[in-house]
């Protein structure tokens, strides 16, 4: 987590030398008007049968990685080397691409979140966003938003009078638990974090948002929207527990989930939120640790032990053909002979009724359905002799 806040310094320093047209948070719609809608227990599942395909990787790693489906072909992205090996669905390794460079098949930095866009893949790093091929040639790159002319005046501007309703120069695409996904033609939803104020102010919860569209080829950062709830936006606050996680529901809405807050919000395409549901997880241990975002105290804060030892939601999923919501949590331990492990469940709402609260593997995070299976993300063991990487598989 050091490193994480060291590169927050940095990228908000990066930032200031940046440029664009402003764009406005819209939310007319509250989390306090909010339609709550009660969930009912119908338990129908208490156990699912996860399959693990372990592929057969003859490279190291760096351990940070995470897992996509395109077709017949498993791509895992290391983030840290910046490469993508590609797989078939039994794990057999077949090629390994990108890595870090300037060469026209190359990134310059470690790679931050990948989808696909019209049969091409767009990457992203920090303020670079790259477009590929299906085969990862044919490179293309933009910046995160446009250069201005008076960068220093700007940066002025930027310390001064910092308005993250506005100044999309003050956003990066989410480092932890990233997100990206396909609009239309060239525009993409991602999930980003504000650099000033960061996530260590109380500002940063009331006034930052939590997606942006993007446009490649305008090559900017179009437009900003959501918010934090309520429960984020106090004196005292767990900075460890920050992330929220989004998918695409029916009838052009979303869901949004936090990893602090029971509710499943049904949002609107600005991510406004009209209707809540969902019940809390089967948590452990909630006595987080609060710093005052008033007199700090973020010296002492152990990131890794609160998220090592805390109950916290980490994944979302909607899958619509079924009306099937899959919400990963940790449940956290108290048990000082379990404190290394902090298991994790899954549960399962058909509509906004929960039908099951099953255990799951470790870090696990549903990504696609490919019938009859889901795939999810998860096994990524880095040893001194062999590095374990996989992908779950289940089904229903």
């Amino acid at each position: 987590m050091k490193e994480v806040i060291n590169k927050t310094v940095f990228y908000f320093l990066f930032a200031s030398f940046m440029l664009s047209c402003s764009t406005s948070i819209t939310n007319d719609l509250t989390y306090e008007n909010a339609k709550e809608i009660v969930s009912n227990k119908k338990i129908e599942l208490s156990h699912i049968h996860v399959d693990t395909i372990v592929v057969n990787n003859p490279y190291s790693l760096s351990g940070d990685g995470f897992w996509k489906i395109n077709g017949d072909s498993l791509y895992y992205f290391d983030r840290l080397l910046a490469v993508v090996d590609t797989y078939d669905k039994n794990g057999e390794f077949h090629s390994r691409r990108l890595g870090i460079g300037r060469g026209p098949g190359e990134v310059m930095e470690e790679i931050g979140t990948v989808c696909q866009v019209n049969e091409k893949w767009l990457l992203t790093e920090i303020y670079n966003i790259y477009q590929f091929s299906t085969y990862f040639s044919d490179k293309k790159m933009k910046f995160l938003f446009h250069f201005g002319e008076d960068i220093e005046e700007r940066k002025q501007d930027l310390y001064a009078n910092p308005d993250p309703r506005e100044d999309i120069e003050l956003y990066v695409p989410a480092y932890s638990m990233p997100q990206m996904n396909h609009l239309l033609d060239t525009r993409v939803l991602m999930k980003v974090s504000c650099e000033y104020p960061d996530f260590l102010e109380k500002e940063y919860y009331s006034s930052s948002a939590l997606v942006a569209e993007y446009d490649f080829e305008e090559g900017s950062i179009t437009k900003l929207m959501g918010k934090y709830p309520p429960c984020y936006q106090r004196e005292k606050g767990a900075p460890a527990f920050a992330n929220h996680y989004y998918s695409k529901y029916k009838n052009g809405k979303y869901l949004l989930s936090f990893a602090l807050d029971k509710n499943i919000y049904i949002c609107n395409n600005t991510f406004e939120p009209i209707s809540a549901f969902g019940i809390k997880g089967d948590i452990q241990n909630e006595d987080y640790n609060l710093i005052d975002f008033q007199s700090g105290g973020v010296e002492s804060y152990n990131f890794q032990e609160e998220r090592d030892r805390k109950g916290f939601y980490t994944s979302l999923y909607y899958y619509a053909e079924e009306d099937l919501t899959f919400r990963v949590y940790k449940t956290g331990t108290k048990d000082e002979a379990t404190l290394s492990h902090n298991p994790s469940r899954m549960q399962l709402y058909r509509g906004t009724e929960l039908i099951g609260d099953v255990k799951v593997p470790d870090n696990f995070e549903i990504i696609a359905y490919q019938a009859p299976y889901f795939y999810a993300d998860g096994l990524h063991e880095i040893g001194e002799d062999k590095d374990v990487i996989g992908i779950f598989k289940f089904k229903l």
